[in-house]
């Protein structure tokens, strides 16, 4: 299909999605994680919530990949000693951010501070162009 003008109808694209998100591997563990992650109402600092990101993430082979998750007691820790930072996130969607000072402050000392995946193996493919890429 070279014609991608079909896709410009509203209607379409959100009934394409819907069809996706019911239909799309729907017993993938990576997948079906992901909507329980996604789907998610309780408190997301719990053990619950973070163990669920946890496995998410291990079942999306992040420990095949150039990074390696912390042990899940690290990974734990560094998130809650991070709750006030990742508090003032709450709310925000990727899509929606605007830059400003207290957002960008958030997520460096977010970026330097969470230990999520070990720290002999790169922190974030989002950083890994070396602006910000924090001194271990």
């Amino acid at each position: 299909m070279k014609d991608l003008s079909i896709f410009e109808n509203a209607d379409l694209r959100a009934k394409t999605l819907e069809i996706t998100a019911k239909e799309y591997r729907p017993l993938d563990p990576g997948w079906y994680l992901y909507r329980q992650v996604f789907h998610f109402t309780g408190d997301k600092l719990s053990y619950e919530f973070i163990e669920l990101v946890y496995v998410t993430l291990s079942a999306w082979n992040m420990n095949s990949r150039g990074a390696r998750l912390s042990d899940f007691s690290v990974f734990e820790k560094s998130l809650l000693n991070n709750a006030d930072r990742l508090k003032k996130l709450d709310g925000q969607k990727i899509n929606m951010l605007t830059v400003n000072t207290v957002l960008l402050d958030t997520l460096k000392e977010l970026f330097f501070n969470l230990e999520l995946v070990t720290k002999d193996k790169p922190a974030l493919v989002t950083f890994s162009n070396g602006i910000y890429a924090p001194q271990r």
